[in-house]
């Protein structure tokens, strides 16, 4: 079974959406350390992707998410009031992916460099979580 392919759809599939990646990961019989830091390379990425691209996709990005919500998330602005870069980084990839979560926190104006350690560490975090919940919950159904 060529596992470069799997790899390498696991990251891809991190830079979409960690709750598509990691799943697949489990799938391909990834281990779940494996699955969560390729997940959460590919999640950062995403994010490195909307810190280059700039202005344009960032506005794009939030345009969408206030149309559906009526404004940022309430649940986001408290965390931002509350908690800052910090708060955000460590939720953002649980409720609005990496990529959403760094347009948010530069749209917010934070730096590029706090905005990318935070997220860092909360794709890790999260990764780690949902990568040995999802084994669990395969390993009970076998």
């Amino acid at each position: 079974m060529p596992v470069l392919p799997h790899y390498l759809s696991v990251y891809l599939l991190g830079i979409l959406e960690l709750w598509i990646a990691i799943p697949a990961g489990i799938a391909f019989k990834i281990h779940p350390l494996a699955t969560a830091l390729v997940a959460a390379a590919g999640a950062l990425t995403g994010g490195i992707i909307v810190l280059a691209v700039g202005a344009p996709l960032r506005n794009w990005l939030i345009t969408i998410r206030t149309r559906k919500t009526g404004g940022l998330d309430g649940n986001i602005q408290k965390i931002w009031n509350e908690f800052g870069i910090a708060g955000l980084g460590l939720i953002a990839p649980f409720l609005t992916g990496v990529h959403l979560g760094t347009a948010i926190a530069i749209a917010l104006g934070c730096s590029r460099r706090k905005t990318l350690l935070w997220m860092a560490i909360g794709a890790i975090v999260w990764s780690l979580i949902i990568s040995y919940a999802a084994a669990a919950g395969f390993s009970f159904f076998r």
